[in-house]
């Protein structure tokens, strides 16, 4: 049994590659993949759409209509663009699922420290005991093979 990565078309290829798959896109969506030369990728667009979504000028640009769920992505004109939009809503979303290096996303926003001035114990005072987003199962969504 295979756990697949969010988004995980490639990741379900390596996973089965017995099985045909086709991405789930519309007509619209295909359409735009040949105008930029491409194969239709969902993994692809759904990329690209969490590094727009995630971008903090989208966000301050688009608050009003995000306020209201209503989200309207721009799409790339071209497919190196395109390309690396959806290359970053991948470290994106590598990131979000806990898949990402620390590395990636570290930056240093300040000292911890324990109101009061006791010396902080890693052990008792950092201990993550909550299994939160993934239904208790203590399992990441990245992919993993099980026995």
């Amino acid at each position: 049994m295979y756990r697949v990565e969010l988004l995980g078309e490639s990741a379900w290829r390596t996973a089965h590659p017995e099985q045909q798959t086709e991405a789930n896109l519309g007509a619209a969506a295909r359409a735009y993949f040949e105008t930029l030369g491409l194969e239709p990728s969902a993994e692809t667009l759904l990329q690209h759409v969490v590094a727009i979504g995630h971008a903090p000028a989208y966000g301050r640009e688009n608050a009003d209509a995000l306020m209201q769920d209503w989200m309207r992505i721009p799409l790339a004109a071209a497919a190196d663009v395109l390309a690396r939009s959806a290359a970053l809503g991948g470290r994106v979303c590598n990131l979000l699922a806990g898949c990402g290096s620390a590395q990636e996303g570290r930056m240093r926003l300040g000292v911890l420290s324990i109101v009061g001035g006791e010396p902080l114990d890693a052990s008792r005072d950092l201990a993550v005991s909550a299994h939160w987003g993934i239904a208790g199962r203590g399992a990441s969504p990245c992919l993993r093979a099980a026995g």
